[in-house]
């Protein structure tokens, strides 16, 4: 293998390693809201409590920076949690879609 592409190789992993290291502060940053991945049971408890159907969720791309890393698939449901400081904790919910 020639100097230049192993050169290009370690850069390449760096840059990567740096890309992830920024991607994971932006996610820990305070304006970030929690998100988590809900089970199916959680999925139905909250279409139930509500009275609602998939449709009517508002929605949220699989490769949106925030979730990438959780990698949900399409049709899961997403919890948001937000602190207020006038509300206290806020939480919605997305649906999941691929494009």
């Amino acid at each position: 293998m020639a100097k230049g592409k192993k050169s290009s190789v370690v850069s390449r992993k760096k840059s990567s390693s740096r890309r992830t290291v920024k991607r994971d502060m932006a996610l820990e940053h305070f304006l970030v809201p929690k998100h988590e991945v809900l089970s199916d049971e959680e999925k139905l408890a909250v279409m139930k409590q509500y009275s609602i159907s998939e449709k009517n969720f508002s929605l949220i791309l699989c490769s949106d920076p925030a979730i990438a890393h959780l990698m949900p698939k399409p049709g899961a449901l997403v919890k948001i949690s937000r602190d207020d400081p006038t509300v206290g904790k806020y939480i919605f919910y997305r649906l999941v879609v691929e494009r």
